[in-house]
């Protein structure tokens, strides 16, 4: 036992050195350490070789490179928008304080001013809240992995990381901060493991003038890596990111964000919420759901309809841009276009739902529903910050808790229900809506190729009469000279027999007179004949022609001029159930004029797609099977307006043929027209914030900022 302690007091004396914090306890305790080691060497030694196990020593972390360390962690921060956003958060963080629930707004105007300078490559974030002593900004700047905010119940930070999220795109971080009348500043380069110092700043000093006397922060970030330096950066861009990012905070009254243009001065967008009042939903899920462990979820999500505008209309002018000291201060349209249903954690964004890898596993309806265009809305998570749904350190998904599941199964249970339904019905009104202008083209189109077909008709009519008289033409005249061939045959024969007569002087005197009578008579009745074979022959010839021209008449006979109407119909008059059709089932109908065309049959099915949104993707396959039912209801109608009693098959088809192909020719041409007017409401909702993306950057005006009453739910 005494040689047990005595291995146990050597072994506190060993380690003592590093236990100790002050200089002056370390240099007493490393002589006196010294010693002992030398006299208990042996000691170890001999126990040691006795078999005895020595005791375990106590090991500490080392990081040789603080800063390769912090650079390596900021890279998982992958856009520059997420990275201002942690330095907006912090701002508003620091004004949670004057935040008074009850009333809904802060006690005081709260700015955050967030310039933006694409050829300097540098951000800045400018508040007007409490500011920081300059012990709190070196603990907040320096101090990695601590944050006094974990446990608060409204603000978001609890990493103590969002300072050094700088890393991973910049060169450097500059943190200014006054309060109580005491200004400070600290730079950190991205090399930089130590060395830091806290300047203090006169109230006159230039780098003071941001913070205008008062107390607030302001955040500098310079020497943005090139290919940081995209499309995001602009004041444009970020004002949109503030918008979905805060959406849930800026509807605080007495809270005003602006985002500055330092390239063009003189120019700001003010952000604004979403005006969900306005948007009227055809169905919406508003609830707040308990998922255990002192957490809530705040639910808000709808559908829209299909067309339903999701910014405002592209007539409507924008207000004159506010004035704030000499400069033109635009306020935001506060649109839903690109705002699919989010999750947010004490209001600020965490994620789209559908794009939130751990929820969209959960769920089998990640694309139907949770990506779905036309739903919108959030599912924001307040309450206890160690509950079920707590946020990764880059705040774009959620941890692996115990309650995870839980709690996405109970988000499930309550939304998805009722929003399905919604979809489908928004589904089912936009399908009507197509149908109906599609059975208008389609009645529009068969017109003209009726028209066309009659037109052609009549023409050929004309021709052929044309031709009919050219041929009786032809004909007599070719009698005429058959008659005058003849004649000529009979005189001839007449003027031979006179001279054989002559050399016989004996029969000149006494039968001159019978022969030539004879001969007279002969060459009458020869001619006779002739007429009456040539008669006989174009009599015939005639009745035959005749005959032709009817039955040709009769092929070619169009429909009668009556009004042809396309109908497409959920099931044919006595139909079967849709559940029960088959192809084998009757795809169409002619009742009269009428074509009936059965939109639930297989075949029209397999050819009829919708986008989510519910509007129709009418393509050449669609119009193909569309123009062959018409087609052949409509030669149908033909033969029946004829009274066709035999039908020559070759040319029936011939015919259908030819209907056919104009009729599918006419709906190919009308086909981008047919699109365009039928996505036109989807068209105006989606291309209008593109369209009015230049128009809204330099003019965004609809509301003004100062009373938000009502704007965070939807409208009925």
């Amino acid at each position: 036992a005494i040689f047990g302690i005595k291995m146990h007091t050597a072994w506190l004396l060993l380690t003592f050195p590093q236990a100790l914090r002050g200089a002056r306890m370390r240099s007493f305790a490393r002589p006196l350490a010294a010693g002992v080691r030398t006299r208990l060497e042996p000691v170890y030694a001999s126990a040691t070789a006795s078999g005895d196990d020595p005791p375990p020593e106590s090991l500490s972390l080392r990081v040789p490179s603080p800063a390769l360390l912090l650079n390596h962690m900021a890279d998982r921060y992958g856009s520059t928008s997420r990275i201002l956003m942690e330095f907006v958060d912090n701002s508003l963080d620091d004004a949670e304080s004057l935040y008074e629930p009850a009333k809904g707004a802060y006690r005081r105007e709260v700015r955050v001013d967030v310039f933006v300078s694409r050829r300097g490559r540098r951000l800045r974030i400018v508040d007007n809240s409490r500011g920081m002593p300059p012990e709190t900004l070196a603990r907040v700047v320096m101090r990695v992995g601590e944050s006094r905010k974990r446990g608060a119940s409204f603000v978001n930070g609890q990493f103590g990381f969002g300072m050094q999220s700088f890393r991973a795109a910049c060169s450097s971080l500059t943190v200014r901060s006054a309060a109580a009348d005491r200004a400070h500043q600290i730079r950190v380069e991205r090399s930089q493991s130590d060395g830091f110092l806290l300047e203090p700043l006169a109230p006159t000093a230039p780098e003071a003038a941001a913070l205008c006397g008062g107390s607030g922060t302001e955040v500098l970030l310079q020497g943005f890596d090139a290919q940081w330096v995209d499309e995001s950066f602009t004041a444009a861009a970020v004002a949109r990111e503030v918008e979905s990012h805060f959406e849930r905070l800026l509807d605080r009254a007495n809270l005003r964000v602006t985002v500055w243009d330092e390239d063009a001065p003189g120019h700001g967008l003010r952000c604004s919420p979403i005006d969900y009042a306005s948007l009227s939903p055809g169905a919406s899920v508003k609830k707040q759901l308990p998922l255990g462990a002192g957490q809530v979820a705040h639910i808000n999500l709808c559908v829209l309809p299909a067309g339903a505008p999701r910014t405002r209309p592209a007539g409507l002018r924008p207000e004159p841009a506010v004035s704030e000291g000499g400069a033109d201060v635009c306020v935001s349209v506060g649109g839903a276009e690109g705002r699919p249903a989010r999750f947010f954690v004490s209001g600020r964004r965490i994620a789209a739902c559908g794009a939130t890898p751990s929820f969209a596993r959960q769920s089998a309806n990640r694309w139907t529903l949770w990506s779905h265009p036309q739903v919108v809305g959030y599912i924001d998570i307040t309450g206890n910050r160690s509950g079920p749904l707590q946020p990764v350190i880059t705040r774009d998904e959620f941890k692996k808790t115990r309650g995870r599941q839980a709690a996405y199964e109970a988000l499930v249970e309550a939304c998805e229900a009722p929003l399905m339904d919604a979809i489908e019905s928004t589904l089912s009104a936009a399908t009507e809506k197509s149908l109906s202008k599609l059975e208008v083209t389609l009645t529009a189109v068969l017109a003209d190729v009726a028209d066309a077909e009659r037109r052609e008709a009549a023409e050929r009519l004309r021709r052929e009469r044309l031709e009919q008289r050219r041929q009786r033409a032809a004909a007599e005249g070719v009698a005429a000279e058959r008659v005058s061939e003849q004649g000529r045959g009979g005189a001839a024969a007449t003027v031979e027999a006179a001279a054989e007569a002559k050399p016989l002087p004996e029969q000149v005197a006494s039968g001159l007179g019978s022969l030539i009578g004879k001969a007279l008579a002969g060459a009458g009745e020869t001619v006779a004949r002739a007429i009456d074979d040539i008669k006989t022959d174009g009599a015939a010839s005639a009745a035959a022609e005749e005959e032709r021209r009817r039955a040709r008449r009769q092929k070619k006979s169009p429909p009668a001029s009556e009004p042809f109407t396309v109908r497409l119909v959920r099931g044919l008059p006595g139909q079967q159930e849709a559940g029960e059709r088959s192809a084998e089932t009757e795809r169409s109908r002619l009742v009269g004029s009428v074509i009936l065309v059965d939109s639930l049959h297989p075949d029209f099915q397999a050819r009829w797609r919708q986008t989510r949104q519910g509007a129709p993707k009418v393509d050449e396959r669609l119009c193909g099977y569309l123009a062959t039912v018409v087609s052949a209801h409509y030669r149908e109608r033909a033969y029946q307006s004829a009274a066709r009693q035999r039908v020559d098959y070759t040319q029936a088809y011939e015919e259908l043929i030819g209907t056919y192909c104009r009729l599918e020719e006419g709906l190919r041409a009308v086909l981008p027209a047919l699109l365009r007017e039928m996505q036109g409401e989807d068209a105006a909702a989606v291309a209008a914030p593109a369209a009015a993306q230049v128009a809204q950057d330099a003019a965004r005006a609809v509301r003004p900022t100062a009373t938000r009453s009502g704007g965070a739910e939807f409208g009925p």
